[in-house]
């Protein structure tokens, strides 16, 4: 069965390129553009979900936050944390958890993905 993630990023047109590229790589996409959606959508079901990847920068949650609350509800939830700063949080370096600097390549986000859920 295909792992299921939620991807969260406020620009539509890279979300959409995000949920079809990785459709296409076997994953279940439920693909959001901000935080409260989300949220509310993850709430539903919380241990449906294996992964998300997360913007760091959302209208209205910082990244970080919306990864805390998700994992309040789903402890060994993987995720891989966007954002266009080259810093990566401290958040980073928790386990099951990665850092993707913008721009990257699809193929990266996959590769991260499935390295997290090995």
């Amino acid at each position: 069965m295909a792992a299921r993630v939620l991807v969260v990023e406020d620009e539509r047109v890279l979300l959409g390129l995000l949920e079809r590229f990785l459709n296409q790589s076997g994953f279940q996409i439920s693909g959001f553009v901000n935080g409260a959606e989300a949220l509310a959508a993850f709430d539903e079901e919380p241990e449906a979900y294996r992964a998300a990847v997360i913007d760091l920068t959302l209208p209205d949650y910082m990244g970080t936050e919306l990864l805390a609350r998700l994992r309040s509800k789903n402890p060994g939830l993987a995720a891989v944390l966007c954002s266009g700063f080259p810093e990566p949080p401290p958040e980073a370096s928790q386990p099951r958890t990665c850092f993707l600097q913008k721009p990257f390549l699809p193929q990266q986000l996959r590769d991260a993905l499935l390295e997290l859920l090995a």
